[in-house]
Parts: structure tokens; C-alpha cells; sequence
């Protein structure tokens, strides 16, 4: 019924319109004495002025009602009184919807009073009647009006909110699942990549000394053995985080931290290079955020070393202070004809810039003088760590 009226919205407020007429124009009791004294020709008329201008109500709002309010007034001397005033609440309505609230206030307080006018020139028997129930019905209209037009604007804001909301919720979802996308390949890099880069060149060692020297070659491959291990079982437990549920946070393994460097320094030392540990400064309680953080940096500094210097030492120094850790891994000039990484290239560097940088803290990855390369982090012992 709805659709089908939205559908025939004009021919209904054509038909409507043309009703109004006609009841203008009935002989009820109840109308003044002129006007039912006056012709017919003289009542089509009225009924016309009164009645046409409705059509235009909702293209032309507040021209249709300043021009009902003066042709009620027009009317007022032929009539003997107001007649056909009903149709100021109609046009006030039309107007007080479709406008906003303090153009309608000033539209009804000029309309108003101005049906007052009459009253200072002429006062017919019953003229006080009149004036009141033109006053009383205008006022309604535009009230009714001004009232509907605020309950459609409360409920246009809450479908806004509403629809904000929703938008917002989406917005929300898609940069955690981004944000736990890039965490996840963060992880996994830095889980593969070091240990990776050590059978890489353990192998390559044992595949050279295979015939000269046997016993090298078996070390070399033991450890490319011992990496491998290392990765399948760091790569389960990523998996194993992966598919437990959301909330079984008991399940998850501790991640590494600085506890965990020396270990790290101890299993990369000796595979074609020396790797020494420095600690500067007394120890002191991380987050996990930074201790993690601390360590990926360590794993991937080395694991850049193994790529781009495989026969050059390495250090790895830690310097505590009290509101800062600097972690710092050089690598001292190599022999080998392999090209050391470059500051902005590469997803290891750039997944250590993201983690320091995720901490609050600052990352330098850059080439030494002397033909060695620095990877420096300042990580906040306080502060935001995510």
C-alpha cells in the first residue's frame, strides 16, 4: 500500500487538492453570511485562490504559504470573515517539513499576527471567533510540522550513527586482520630466514671441503642439521599459534627476548666467523614487546651477516640504560666478492625498521667506513611497546 502510494504520490495530491475545492465551495451552515449570499462564480473563485496554491506545497514551501496567508486575508472583506482558513495549517505543515527549523519559527511568527490585520480596520459579529480558530489551526499545522520534521532528523542521524558504526567496526576489522597479517610474516621471516641462511652456507662449506677435509664438512653439515631442526620446530610452534583458538592464550609459547640473545650469539658463533656478546650496563626487566624486539634484531643483523660477509666477524653489544636498551650488531670488512646490504632494501631490514619502530624506538642500518655495516636499535625501556 505504501509503494503503490509513493508510486501515485501526484495523482493522490491532485485528488486531494480538487476534494479541498469542492468543500470549499459546499453551502455549509456554518459559513458567514456573505459569503453564502455571494455566486457561485464568486465561490470558484475563492476556492481556486485557496486551494491552487496547495499543489506547489512541497515544491515551493514557504512561497505557498506567505501566498495562503495573504489570499486568507483577501478573502476576508468578500467573505464577510476567513473562510477556507484550513488551508493554512496544510501549507504551514508543508512548510515547517521542508525547512529548516528557525526559517520555520520566522515563517509562523510573521504569519501569525498578520491574521490579526483585519481586526484593525473591520470587527464583524463573531470576528474574534474567526481570528482565533485561523490562529489556532495555523499555529497547529506549523507545529505538527516542525515536530515531524525534528523526528525525521533524529531518525536520519541514527541510521548515520548506525551505518558510521558499521563502517567503523569494518575499518577496524580489516586493519587488525592487516595489522596480524604483517605480524604473522614478521614472525615467519625472522623464524625461517636466520637458520635458513645458516644451511645455506653450512652446506655450501661441506659441499666445498667434502673431498679435502671430511671432518669440516661433517661439522658444517651437522650444524646445517642442527638449523634445520631448529626451523622445523620454531615453525611449528608458529603454526601450532596459528590454529590454536583466539583465547586459549595458555597454549602460547614464550616468545624469545633478550634473555635469549646469548644462546642466539652462542649457536651463530663458530660457523665460519666469531660472534661475540658485549654487555654494557646492569640488566633490567623488558616488556615483552622490546625483548622481543631486541632479539629478531640480533637473529636478523646475523642472519644478514651469514648472506652478505660469511668469512668476517661479527659483535653484538648490548647497552642497558635507565630509561633505554641500544642494541648493536657490526660486522667487521670481509674478503668475499658479496655486496653488504643496503640500508633501504631488502624485507629483513625493512621488518626490523617496522619492529623498532612499532616500540617507539629508532633503527640505523648502515654501511661502516671501513667496509663493515652497523645495525643499531634504541629501544624505550618505558613506554608504548606496540
Amino acid at each position: 500500500m505504501i509503494a503503490w502510494a509513493r508510486r501515485h504520490a501526484r495523482a493522490l495530491d491532485v485528488t486531494f487538492v480538487g476534494a479541498f475545492a469542492v468543500a470549499l465551495m459546499l453551502p455549509l451552515p456554518q459559513r458567514p453570511a456573505a459569503w453564502q449570499e455571494s455566486s457561485q462564480l464568486w465561490h470558484l473563485v475563492m476556492a481556486a485562490l485557496l486551494s491552487g496554491p496547495l499543489l506547489f506545497r512541497w515544491r515551493r514551501p514557504r512561497l505557498v504559504f506567505g501566498v495562503l496567508v495573504l489570499a486568507t486575508l483577501a478573502t476576508w472583506a468578500p467573505a464577510g470573515g476567513y473562510v477556507g482558513h484550513i488551508a493554512l495549517p496544510i501549507a504551514g505543515y508543508a512548510m515547517a517539513v521542508s525547512v529548516e527549523r528557525p526559517v520555520a519559527i520566522r515563517a509562523t511568527a510573521t504569519a501569525l499576527p498578520a491574521l490579526l490585520l483585519p481586526l484593525l480596520w473591520t470587527v464583524p459579529p463573531g470576528s474574534a471567533g474567526a481570528v482565533a480558530e485561523a490562529e489556532a489551526w495555523t499555529a497547529l499545522g506549523c507545529v505538527l510540522g516542525m515536530a515531524t520534521a525534528s523526528q525525521r532528523r533524529y531518525f536520519r542521524e541514527a541510521r548515520e550513527r548506525v551505518r558510521a558504526a558499521e563502517q567503523s567496526r569494518e575499518e577496524e576489522a580489516a586493519r587488525r586482520v592487516a595489522e596480524e597479517r604483517l605480524r604473522i610474516s614478521r614472525e615467519l621471516h625472522d623464524v625461517i630466514a636466520h637458520h635458513v641462511a645458516v644451511i645455506n652456507v653450512q652446506t655450501g662449506v661441506a659441499e666445498h671441503l667434502l673431498r679435502t677435509d671430511p671432518d669440516t664438512a661433517e661439522n658444517a653439515l651437522r650444524t646445517a642439521r642442527g638449523s634445520a631442526q631448529t626451523v622445523l620446530s620454531e615453525l611449528g610452534g608458529v603454526l601450532a599459534v596459528l590454529r590454536q583458538h583466539p583465547g586459549a592464550e595458555g597454549l602460547r609459547a614464550p616468545a624469545p627476548g633478550v634473555d635469549r640473545i646469548p644462546d642466539l650469539v652462542a649457536t651463530t658463533s663458530g660457523q665460519g666467523h666469531a660472534v661475540s656478546l658485549d654487555v654494557e650496563g646492569k640488566a633490567q626487566d623488558t616488556p615483552d614487546g622490546i625483548g622481543l624486539t631486541a632479539y629478531r634484531v640480533v637473529q636478523e643483523a646475523l642472519t644478514n651477516v651469514h648472506k652478505h660477509a660469511p668469512s668476517a666477524d661479527a659483535r653484538v653489544r648490548l647497552r642497558w640504560e635507565p630509561h633505554e636498551l641500544t642494541v648493536s650488531v657490526t660486522n667487521e670488512p670481509t674478503t668475499s666478492p658479496t655486496t653488504p646490504p643496503a640500508a633501504d632494501s631488502g624485507f629483513g631490514l625493512i621488518g626490523m625498521r617496522e619492529r623498532v619502530v612499532a616500540t617507539g624506538g629508532v633503527l640505523v642500518a648502515e654501511p661502516l667506513p671501513d667496509g663493515g655495516f652497523l645495525v643499531r636499535a634504541h629501544l624505550p625501556l618505558k613506554g608504548r611497546t606496540s
